[in-house]
C-alpha cells in the first residue's frame, strides 16, 4: 500500500529528523558538479519540499510548546522536576 503524500510529494509521516537527513543528501547531490540540469532541478525542486515540510513541523511543534506554556492556562498543569533531576 502507498504511503499517503503531502502537496508538496512528500511522505506525510515523515519525521523532521528523516526530512533533515533527505535534504542534507540532496544538498549533497546538489553540490555536486557532475550533476545534469534536469537531475539538478527535480532535486531542488524535492529539497524545497522537504524545506516547507520540516519548516511546518516545527512551526507544528512551537505552537503546541506555546499553548502549554501559555499564561493562564490550568490545563497543562505546572511541570514539576522529579526528585532525582538536578
Amino acid at each position: 500500500m502507498a504511503k499517503p503524500k503531502d502537496p508538496d510529494g512528500q511522505d506525510k509521516n515523515t519525521s523532521i529528523e528523516e526530512a533533515v537527513r533527505s535534504l542534507e543528501r540532496v544538498i549533497s547531490a546538489l553540490e555536486d558538479s557532475d550533476i545534469p540540469l534536469n537531475s539538478a532541478l527535480s532535486k531542488f525542486e524535492e529539497g524545497i519540499g522537504l524545506s516547507r515540510k520540516a519548516q511546518e513541523t516545527l512551526s507544528d511543534a512551537e505552537q503546541r510548546v506555546n499553548q502549554l506554556t501559555a499564561s493562564g492556562s490550568d490545563s497543562a498543569g505546572p511541570v514539576r522536576r522529579s526528585s532525582n533531576e538536578g
